[in-house]
């Protein structure tokens, strides 16, 4: 049974410029403007409902897609209804609060999409639910934060998380129970505190590098209704006193990568961790994990498997990433690392998968790993070429690791929503391709890599001197490297390849990044 939350009070938020523009169906606004189209309304009247939202939503109109900017407003105590058509999209990119109770902060009707992207946020102070929508309405939540202290963050039957939080401090993060109901959590986090499921739907994909997690009593997932499935072929679900997996009857559970944790002891046909009424899930790979917590241990040897049972084959141990402590896991390709608070974990912690490297470089990989640059899905396979969204991956990590603060400026491109790609581009560490696309499957050469190590030093306030380089192939640089190529060899941070070549058109593995990073760190100690 759907959730309803609807308050008998729809004051209707105008987003005054986009209206114009016929993207939305007709929007009531106010008990005696029930049936008036907006497209047609005044100035006067259109600054009246301004006024109601402390003038602060402006949006404009590109295509069939509506961006809400705008200043923020945390005052609200009405609900904002939407009536979206099919084929448009709504890209929310303020905040917009309630520091009280509210039955619903924003109700979607129609058939179409409303998205919560970077600097949007939709929250409730006290109880109620943040996004409500109808069985047509898709809501896609890649940024910012959706969040309700006792209520439900999001209810709809289409809810898609790249990015961004999803939060309830008592209540369900996500419901979706209609008929074919489905949640797809890719990236970002979605939480619950209290005893309700942090996500209870009938159909949830978790994939990539989303996280559930269920930091109160409730399960972190709950799949209920008959032939309702959980895929997990990425990301991490965990639960601290629920199930992290709970399903009804003729429910299928399919894991075939992630991180599936909850605190107990058996593992076996996955009691403390999956919970299904009948049958056992179908495991492919990913890792399947409980920790005792009751046995009252807080601190562990790296490397050990004390108080930790899993149902994987594989490497599963206390470890450390930079200075966090908890589970390391290796489980055939499903590599990464689980963080647990109030544990302390010590000794020595040896980098995963060092076997894959070449022995010039595993001083290099060690080091790195324990300074906590090297990012989980990179920790193996050091001599394969590194990609453009992988690099970008390290140069985010030693970035906001080495100063301390995350990057908050954002690129856009039309083929990656990479996060990493978005943040080092934002901080104009690395550019597009000219035409909007970064492609992020493709790769660096030496040439640009030396471009974007100078402009990388730039970022951490290093300037590198003029010089020019002195390798015998130069004449196979392009004339705009070459400086830059004199830059770094002068200062020691890339070299040649043997016989006085550098090699401007190969490319490099990730072994080589990564040494890379370490001589970058080097120099701005060296400053």
């Amino acid at each position: 049974m759907k959730i309803k939350t609807r308050g008998n009070k729809l004051v209707s938020t105008l987003l005054a410029i986009a209206l114009v523009f016929g993207l939305f169906a007709t929007v009531p606004l106010t008990a005696s403007a029930a049936n008036v189209n907006v497209s047609i309304l005044d100035g006067d009247y259109v600054d009246e409902i301004k006024t109601k939202v402390q003038n602060a939503i402006d949006a404009s109109s590109s295509g069939d897609t509506v961006t809400v900017i705008g200043n923020d407003c945390d005052q609200i105590g009405d609900t904002m209804s939407l009536n979206i058509k099919a084929g448009v999209t709504v890209v929310w990119k303020i905040g917009y609060g309630c520091p009280i109770s509210v039955d619903c902060l924003v109700n979607l009707t129609g058939d179409g999409t409303f998205e919560v992207a970077d600097g949007g946020a939709l929250m409730i102070h006290d109880n109620g639910t943040a996004i409500e929508g109808d069985s047509g309405v898709t809501v896609i939540v890649n940024g910012g934060t959706v969040s309700t202290g006792d209520g439900v963050a999001i209810c709809a039957d289409n809810i898609e998380v790249s990015g961004g939080v999803v939060h309830s401090n008592e209540g369900y993060a996500i419901y979706a129970m209609g008929m074919g109901a489905t949640v797809t959590v890719s990236g970002g986090t979605v939480t619950t505190g209290g005893e309700k499921p942090t996500i209870y739907s009938r159909h949830i994909n978790m994939s990539n590098d989303g996280i559930v997690e269920a930091t109160g009593s409730g399960n972190a997932i709950n799949s209920m209704g008959k032939f309702s499935t959980v895929t997990v072929s990425g990301g991490t679900v965990s639960a601290k006193t629920g199930k992290a997996i709970m399903c009804d009857d003729d429910n299928t559970v399919l894991l075939s990568g992630g991180f599936v944790f909850a605190y107990g002891t058996d593992t076996t046909e996955y009691g403390d961790v999956i919970a299904m009424f009948s049958g056992v899930p179908a495991v492919t790979g990913g890792t399947i994990c409980a920790w005792n917590k009751d046995a009252g241990n807080t601190s562990y040897p790296a490397g050990t498997t004390d108080d930790l049972a899993t149902h994987s084959s594989g490497t599963v141990q206390w470890g450390r990433n930079g200075d966090q402590s908890g589970i390391s896991y290796s489980v055939g390709g499903n590599i990464g690392f689980f963080p647990i608070s109030g544990v302390s974990v010590t000794g020595p912690v040896q980098a995963p998968n060092l076997d894959s490297a070449d022995n010039w470089a595993r001083s290099a990989i060690q080091e790195a790993f324990s300074l906590g640059y090297i990012p989980e899905s990179l920790q193996s396979d050091y001599t394969a070429t590194i990609t453009r969204a992988e690099y970008c991956a390290i140069a985010v990590r030693f970035y906001e690791t080495f100063m301390g603060k995350a990057i908050t400026i954002f690129a856009d491109f039309s083929d990656t929503n990479d996060v990493n790609v978005r943040k080092l581009a934002g901080i104009e560490v690395v550019i597009g391709n000219g035409d909007g696309t970064f492609s992020p499957n493709g790769v660096f050469t030496r040439e640009q890599m030396a471009v974007i190590t100078v402009r990388l030093l730039q970022a951490l306030g290093i300037s590198l001197p003029a010089a020019n380089p002195t390798f015998s192939d130069m004449d196979q640089a392009e004339t705009w490297a070459r400086s830059y190529i004199g830059q770094v060899q002068a200062a020691g941070v890339m070299s040649g390849v043997g016989d006085n070549r550098f090699d401007p058109k190969s490319n490099l593995d990730r072994q080589s990044a990564i040494m890379l990073t370490l001589n970058i760190l080097m120099m701005h100690d060296a400053k």
